[in-house]
Formats: C-alpha cells, structure tokens, sequence
C-alpha cells in the first residue's frame, strides 16, 4: 500500500543514491511519439512510492525527492504534483502561527 511506503521516509537521499525502476513514457513526452517502457534511475528514498504508484496505475512523468534541500515532488501523467514534506520540515511548515 503507498502509504505504508511514506512511513519508511524519515530523510530524503543524497543526489546520485538512485535505483533502476521500469516506468512508462507517455506518448507526449517521448521522442518516438509513442508510449513506452523505459528503465530510468529513481532518487532511492523515493522509488518505492513511485513503484507502488505506477504499479496501481496511477502513471508518473517525473520525480525528485528534493534532496534535504526543497520539498520532493512526483509529477503524474495526469497533471498532478505530490509534493513530499520531510519529517523535519513538516513540523516547522506545520506549527501554529504566531
């Protein structure tokens, strides 16, 4: 279940900690007009989110876990962002207003 996978998150990776995973191409989006498979590298911490996403057929377009520096971010197919909050981060972005 995909939110079993955001429990495992407590930081996002280094940039360049990637593993392979097999995604799809929309048509738009690639260079022979047609979808396809690919294997593309998928920042670690949050591969298994965009596995679990694309395997429910929820497909995506991009992604980067923002690298303890900005929020991550998955693009879907179908316009949508998710936007991934850190644990640290969501407890300052998330405090009551002084």
């Amino acid at each position: 279940m995909v939110g079993d996978h955001f429990k495992e998150i407590t930081r996002m990776c280094k940039w360049g900690t990637n593993v392979e995973l097999r995604v799809q191409i929309p048509a738009e989006l690639s260079h022979t007009r047609k979808a396809r498979w690919e294997v593309k590298e998928i920042d670690a911490c949050i591969a298994k989110i965009v596995a679990a996403l694309n395997k429910g057929g929820v497909l995506t377009t991009a992604c980067c876990c923002g690298h303890e520096k900005v929020d991550g971010t998955i693009y879907l197919q179908d316009g949508r962002v998710l936007t991934i909050h850190t644990p640290e981060k969501g407890e300052i972005w998330h405090s009551s207003p002084q």
